[in-house]
């Protein structure tokens, strides 16, 4: 507001207000609020459709401003704004701590009230953070295929141990091994208990509820009456037991290792027929291919199908011979020399 008065030889001839109104000019762009653009941590856990965070862009002329997401930045699908005028962001589609953990996007505030157009735009950061939503896993994980975020889907591994007729206190050493199961959800690595479903046989076998290692209390009477026990193991979660896994653990009796291998006999003879051949059979007199044999008097008729043989290795022998499970000797005829005797020492 502003006064002007006229005068003529000191007396007022006039007098006029002036209304001066100062008009706004659109000089300024719109600038987020650096709180509410900071890196934000969302649980994978939250619900589809539900507001996760709110965006606010102040313009020092007052003008309306709309908050659009570029759809160009590289995680603009997980969410979408409803109303765009509120900065309120949703989440459009389900999250995955195992497949991504870090999402980015980038949101403009837009005036939508001027000619200009005047935009800012924000870059924010939201992290993932691991929910409990994954079961245990025994280990070693067996891959069968992997689900719709591209996670690996496991089968439960099945433990093996052998034992005999006399064994008893003792800790089972099963393979693979040792037992062992973890949190689906790595980052959280709940801690998690074991337990015997089945197949304890009234305490025989006891379980570490915490390391998961069995031991055997009391041995077996009868290995033809109870050749195998089939165990089947539990690991649940700690702070929910209904989050749990189970494997198969087997026991499988054996007849007691009484007697060591025998030989048939205690040398054995034989010779190579010079050959233009890289390799031929050791022969016995009467050009018969040479068999070294031992017998195990564990066996009825002293057969034991897992009877391994192999050759003690010299300076001389090294990779001249070579016997097979069915205890026969292979020489490379390309690398010895007429008339060499040579000692070869066979273990069983």
């Amino acid at each position: 507001m502003a006064a002007l008065t006229c005068y003529e030889d000191d007396i007022i001839q006039s007098e006029y207000r002036v209304m001066v109104e100062i008009l706004n000019e659109n000089d300024n762009k719109p600038r987020f609020l650096e709180k509410t653009i900071q890196p934000r941590y969302i649980s994978e856990l939250t619900a589809v459709n539900s507001v996760v965070f709110t965006v606010k862009a102040i313009d020092a002329d007052g003008d309306t401003i709309t908050y659009i997401i570029d759809r160009a930045s590289p995680d603009a699908s997980y969410f979408r704004i409803d109303l765009p005028n509120s900065g309120k962001v949703i989440l459009d589609k389900p999250l995955d701590y195992e497949t991504k953990t870090k999402l980015q996007l980038v949101i403009y505030a837009v005036e939508t009230n001027t000619k200009e157009w005047y935009n800012t735009s924000a870059s924010l950061i939201v992290n993932v953070e691991d929910g409990d939503d994954h079961y245990p896993q025994f280990l070693p994980c067996t891959p069968i295929s992997q689900d719709h975020n591209h996670t690996v889907v496991c089968t439960n591994p099945i433990y093996v141990v052998n034992i005999t007729e006399k064994d008893q206190d003792m800790l089972l050493n099963f393979s693979p091994g040792p037992i062992h199961a973890e949190d689906g959800d790595r980052s959280l690595d709940t801690p998690l208990l074991y337990s015997i479903l089945s197949g304890a046989d009234k305490n025989r076998f006891q379980i570490d509820n915490q390391t998961a290692e069995i031991t055997m209390t009391k041995r077996v009477e009868n290995r033809h009456m109870t050749p195998i026990f089939r165990l089947r193991i539990m690991a649940s979660q700690l702070n929910d037991p209904k989050k749990y896994s189970v494997a198969t653990a087997l026991v499988r009796v054996l007849a007691e290792n009484r007697f060591p291998p025998l030989f048939n006999r205690t040398t054995y003879k034989g010779f190579i027929i010079e050959s233009s051949s890289p390799a031929t059979l050791v022969s016995t007199y009467g050009n018969e291919v040479l068999f070294i044999q031992a017998t195990d008097q564990d066996f009825v008729d002293g057969v034991n199908p897992k009877m391994h043989y192999s050759l003690q290795p010299t300076r001389a022998t090294t990779g001249l011979y070579h016997i097979t499970e069915e205890g026969v000797i292979i020489a490379k005829t390309d690398r010895l020399r007429s008339f060499d005797r040579l000692i070869l020492e066979v273990r069983s």
